[in-house]
């Protein structure tokens, strides 16, 4: 299984879902929208606004970097 995906599998109780070791959501549900050239189409709806993945991609990258600038060490080891 390669890096940040995911498996349906289906099975005799209802399907379950396999993540990779390495599973970073961001990537799975954000950067590979951006990869595939849809960095100016709605990843996310509210009442109030519309974010595209370019933007939620920014707003993520911030939301990581206030966490380093506070002690919060990088997850991962992948």
């Amino acid at each position: 299984m390669l890096d940040n995906t995911v498996v349906i599998e289906p099975g005799p109780y209802g399907s379950r879902l396999r993540f990779a070791p390495c599973f970073n959501a961001a990537v799975a549900f954000i950067d590979r929208h951006l990869a595939e050239g849809r960095g100016d189409k709605i990843a996310i709806r509210t009442a109030s606004e519309a974010v595209t993945y370019a933007e939620l991609s920014e707003r993520v990258a911030q939301c990581g970097n206030a966490l380093l600038s506070l002690g919060v060490p990088r997850g991962g080891g992948c």
